[in-house]
């Protein structure tokens, strides 16, 4: 079980308080947050945006992605960069491939390979909702943490901007967030 204790202490000086140095507490309050309700906040934030992922993409972008994954999965990395325009580094097209691979394993219809594409965005925001707890968790403000965690994941900047098609994996915006443990 995870206890936070929010507390207002104010400290005093020799001078201040006639001779007397300390800290008095004024206002203490424990919060706390078990490892269940942490589990079912985390289980449905995520199925929220599994849902939302069901959210039709411009189809430009997601065929695109599509035609991508299906060639790296037929191809491999043979002359992908050179039959296609691709500014992305070398994590997505690992990322294409193996939907690629599990799309033509499975015989998945384009919007089963679209929603496996989208996915990926999930995890990744998943992933950064992970840094900003650990990030949290190490500067000792670790509800903080969860909560900046919760609010990354059902910001509509965040997920609305792949859920169109636009980036797979973002780290800009999880900087930002950063700041704000």
């Amino acid at each position: 079980m995870s206890c936070f204790t929010l507390c207002l202490q104010i400290k005093y000086t020799e001078e201040e308080n006639g001779g007397y140095k300390g800290t008095e507490t004024f206002f203490e309050e424990k919060i706390t947050l078990s490892k269940r309700k942490s589990a079912l906040i985390i289980a449905g934030v995520l199925l929220i945006r599994a849902l939302l992922t069901l959210l039709p993409s411009y189809e430009i972008d997601m065929n695109g992605y599509r035609a991508w994954s299906l060639y790296l999965a037929d191809h491999g990395y043979a002359g992908f960069y050179r039959t296609f325009h691709v500014v992305y580094g070398p994590v997505i097209p690992y990322l294409l491939q193996l939907s690629g691979i599990l799309a033509k394993t499975f015989s998945l219809c384009s919007h089963a390979h679209a929603y496996l594409i989208k996915l990926w965005a999930v995890l990744s925001d998943l992933a950064g909702a992970t840094v900003l707890c650990l990030l949290g968790r190490r500067s000792g403000r670790m509800r903080r943490g969860f909560l900046l965690g919760v609010a990354y994941l059902l910001n509509p900047a965040v997920f609305l901007t792949h859920l169109s098609g636009g980036s797979l994996i973002r780290s800009p915006p999880l900087y930002s967030w950063a700041f704000c443990i």
